[in-house]
Order: structure tokens, then sequence, then C-alpha cells
């Protein structure tokens, strides 16, 4: 599977015709999602990694020792759990 750069022909992976398939249409089309369109959204999922990249990074708590997702009831909320870093989140 080819990676989705853009929207446009080829997805924008290569002008000639590509050696393996690119998914074009449906929900996971390149026409849908694509890094050009999603780094212009706020609420893409390619801006969500990159805010939670970010945050890995400026939180100590998070980046040390084992870490753990808990439930939290709300699919906009991470609840975690930590042990062996300087702090708990």
């Amino acid at each position: 599977m080819s990676l989705h750069w853009d929207g446009g022909p080829g997805c924008g992976f290569t002008p000639a015709r590509p050696r393996v398939p690119v998914v074009e249409d449906g929900d996971f089309g390149c026409r849908r999602v694509n890094p050009e369109d999603q780094r212009h959204d706020p609420g893409s999922l390619l801006n969500w990694m990159e805010r939670l990249i970010r945050r890995r990074k400026e939180t100590p708590e998070l980046g040390w020792g084992t870490f753990w997702v808990l439930p939290a009831g709300d699919p906009a909320v991470l609840r975690c759990a930590a042990s062996g870093a300087a702090r708990r989140c």
C-alpha cells in the first residue's frame, strides 16, 4: 500500500502509474485522508498526534517508567497512571 501525500492523482505518491495500488476512493482514500489536507484541520488525526507527541516531550511523567492508559468514560479524555517516574500523572 502506498502512502497518501495529497488528494491529487496517484495520491501524491508518484506522477507515474504506481507499482502498488493506492486507495483513491472511499473513507480511507487519499481524497479524504492525506497529510496535506490534515495539516490545515486542527481536529485532524495528524494534528492530534503532533499535539500528543509534543505533550509527551513536555511532560517528564509520560517519558519515564511504566505507563498505563486507564478507562476514562469519555473519548476526549486521556486518563493514565505511571510508575517509576519522578511524579505520577
